[in-house]
């Protein structure tokens, strides 16, 4: 999905002071980047109705850190969403009567012209969520898989026996947990992407048989 035009920004001599936030969890300001790639995802809109304050108030602010990490030499890449389907835009397009693509082509239009009005800089990759379908159902393939695994490990970490009982008890635990921080994972990038991940037993298993007969 496209963008919007960029604003010029002057060039500065020097490098600005680092970013940082406070830390909720330990009450310290933390640096805002850990390397010299920094990086951003920020929630976009749902293009069901103009944009309004609130939305400007929040991508001014993540402006604000952008051209903070820029001025102090990072490089930035930022990455914004637009959920273009969602209840929200398909009850309001019913509504009016209006095909819900063309609704969400005209407010995100507008949001763009209103980011362009209010010298926001445009993230590196504005993404919809429709575009974004075919990578959501692969990441939900794999995320079936990866719970399939994981829930095996732990059926194999209840079961093992033998001589090397201990060993493989441990080995099995040691793969459970490595797994389930891989699911945690992937299923948050699907959120991210304005997908929702699976998560039912039932789906995970028809997920997984569909991948199996693909690849029979």
């Amino acid at each position: 999905m496209e963008t919007w035009r960029a604003a010029s920004l002057p060039s500065l001599p020097g490098s600005g002071p680092e970013p940082h936030l406070a830390n909720t969890a330990t009450g310290e300001l933390t640096r805002a980047a850990r390397g010299q790639r920094a990086s951003l995802y920020a929630c976009g809109i749902t293009p069901y109705d103009a944009t309004h304050i609130g939305h400007a108030a929040t991508y001014v602010a993540w402006d604000l850190l952008v051209r903070s990490w820029r001025d102090a030499g990072h490089e930035v890449i930022y990455v914004q969403n637009v959920t273009d389907v969602d209840d929200p835009l398909l009850e309001r397009a019913e509504r009016d009567g209006e095909d819900w693509r063309a609704l969400a082509d005209r407010e995100i239009a507008t949001y763009r012209g209103d980011m362009e009005a209010l010298r926001v800089l445009p993230p590196t990759r504005l993404v919809g969520a429709v575009e974004a379908l075919p990578l959501i159902e692969r990441l939900n393939q794999v995320l079936a898989d990866t719970i399939t695994l994981r829930d095996l490990y732990k059926k194999h970490h209840w079961q093992v026996a033998g001589p090397t009982f201990y060993q493989l008890h441990l080995l099995f635990d040691k793969h459970y947990g490595e797994q389930n921080e891989l699911v945690d994972a992937i299923a948050e990038r699907i959120q991210l992407l304005g997908g929702v991940s699976i998560a039912m037993a039932h789906d995970v298993a028809d997920v997984s048989l569909q991948n199996h007969h693909r690849f029979l």
